[in-house]
């Protein structure tokens, strides 16, 4: 993967790439709790976090070079695909944390937040 894409929309393109993977490993996360395993659900955490540290990267680096109305161009349908992805992520974290033993899950403002997404009014 390159360290610096050549533009906000092939930026976009490996961010929404890096979240579906961050989106299937959530997954087996869930699978692992409903399993009781977790030593699995564990293991998975660091494969996780780095992914969203490089997809957060890519999306950091676009928005610095986005145009003022980005919705309008080209990466209209990128940027919807990548927050259609990040819902979807955002989703299966509140149903992975709602199955962790121990305290009561995080708000959904906490979930969206660690994947930098802004919460819906």
């Amino acid at each position: 993967m390159p360290q610096n894409p050549s533009s906000p929309l092939s930026a976009i393109r490996e961010a929404t790439s890096l979240y579906r993977a961050v989106c299937e490993i959530t997954r087996e996360q869930e699978h692992a709790l409903r399993s009781a395993d977790l030593r699995r659900f564990t293991a998975l955490l660091s494969r996780k976090a780095d992914l969203v540290g490089r997809a957060q990267e890519l999306v950091t680096s676009a928005r610095g070079s986005l145009p003022p109305d980005p919705a309008a161009g080209p990466l209209g349908p990128a940027l919807a695909e990548l927050k259609a992805v990040v819902r979807e992520l955002v989703e299966a974290e509140e149903r992975c944390r709602a199955l962790l033993p121990g305290p009561a899950p995080a708000p959904r403002a906490v979930a969206l937040g660690a994947y930098g997404a802004k919460p819906r009014k």
